[in-house]
């Protein structure tokens, strides 16, 4: 194609035509443009395609955001060097457990500790949920974590594990007055270089709960004999470990530790607050051990407020304490 002479000049004795300068700015800047056009043309389409996309997930937000239930496919880990501790306090050696399916094993514990509290003697308690040893340990002193110290030995007390040993904490309705809430967790292990330094041997972790007994009377009964009072409502903390066979083992409660005169409404925020932390529907308690182990509270002795003679409850501590050191059935 030939352009216009207006466009052209001769060059030299040649006879040859070139294009002039500031036609060939001319035609450099009508390229560019074309690229330029067709660039936007492009980047538009991959926005629409793009914000499309974008449309089409946000349709089911859930989808995305919720995350699939723990443990699902398979069994919750049971090695506890397959567990992650997780911050939730500021500068606190108690941590949470992650995943959460992990205190599915304490709360089964924890089970029987409320059960023993609701009527249930040891070994019925045991039966029903399938225990062949009560899921506890006559301990005198446990090492635990400490803020500032590392770790300490620490004194605590347990529960007469007489088999027969009935108790009942109860409010003024009638009904069972004792929640339990997890208050955190730690190793029970340090490890300085390549070495790891063990300092409560058998229990690779430990928790620590509070037991809030909201009652106003309890009951003690043995061989046929019971003895009520009234009950100054106390909150007491106890350790539950996990031991090296993959159980959990409630330690004892710690001595030093106990708060008597607890107020109903402080304590059950705080227990909301703990068991929220630990990804926990609600506190473990009556209406909880009812419903997810079937084990609604046993009935009161008849005409218990008659219950109040100190030969019978002499005769309950007598029996206890020959039974606990080998004396009794």
């Amino acid at each position: 194609m030939k352009l216009p002479s207006s466009l052209t000049y001769e060059a030299g004795t040649s006879g040859k035509r070139k294009v002039r300068s500031y036609v060939k700015v001319t035609l450099f800047v009508v390229a560019a443009l074309v690229i330029f056009l067709a660039l936007a043309l492009y980047q538009q389409s991959q926005e629409i395609r793009d914000m499309s996309a974008t449309r089409t997930i946000s349709l089911a937000p859930t989808l995305t955001r919720t995350p699939a239930p723990t443990a699902v496919s398979e069994a919750c880990p049971s090695n506890p060097s397959d567990w992650t501790l997780v911050d939730f306090l500021d500068n606190d050696v108690k941590k949470v457990i992650d995943p959460p399916c992990v205190y599915d094993g304490l709360a089964h514990a924890v089970a029987w500790a409320l059960a023993i509290q609701e009527g249930y003697s040891r070994q019925d308690a045991a039966t029903a949920l399938g225990y062949t040893d009560f899921p506890m340990a006559q301990m005198t002193e446990v090492n635990v974590a400490d803020n500032e110290q590392g770790h300490k030995a620490i004194k605590v007390s347990f529960v007469p594990p007489v088999p027969n040993f009935t108790e009942w904490y109860f409010n003024g309705k009638g009904n069972p007055a004792v929640a339990i809430a997890i208050r955190g967790c730690f190793r029970t292990f340090t490890i300085v270089g390549n070495l790891k330094q063990e300092w409560e041997k058998g229990y690779p972790l430990i928790c620590e709960v509070s037991m809030d007994v909201e009652a106003s009377n309890m009951i003690m009964c043995l061989d046929n004999r019971c003895y009520a009072s009234p009950y100054n409502p106390t909150r007491f903390y106890a350790l539950y470990g996990y031991s090296d066979e993959h159980a959990w083992i409630w330690l004892g409660n710690e001595k030093d530790k106990t708060v008597s005169g607890i107020k109903a409404e402080e304590v059950q925020a705080d227990r909301n607050d703990l068991m929220l932390s630990h990804r926990q529907a609600a506190a473990w308690d009556a209406d909880w051990l009812a419903k997810n182990f079937l084990l609604a509270a046993e009935p009161l002795p008849a005409h218990w407020q008659s219950l109040t003679s100190q030969d019978d409850l002499q005769a309950i501590v007598n029996s206890l304490n020959a039974q606990m050191s080998g004396g009794g059935n």
